[in-house]
């Protein structure tokens, strides 16, 4: 039986992300940076109001291009 949703309600703010991280040289070439987060529900979410907790790892490479010199 297909169901239509007419009650749609659009929640700004619902959540809220808490993350902390860390940085370090990977040699010459760039870093890499590790950042665990928490995202917690501040309102339910959906016809059913769930109080949705989503928690993770960022994961993310940070490239130190060469410094060119400027020709004059």
């Amino acid at each position: 039986m297909p169901y239509l949703n007419t009650n749609n309600t659009h929640t700004l703010f619902a959540t809220t992300n808490f993350s902390l991280g860390y940085q370090f040289r990977a040699g010459k070439i760039g870093s890499l940076r590790i950042e665990p987060y928490l995202n917690l529900p501040l309102k339910g979410i959906g016809k059913s109001q769930e109080r949705i907790i989503s928690r993770g790892v960022y994961l993310g490479w940070i490239y130190d291009y060469p410094k060119r010199k400027l020709k004059h």
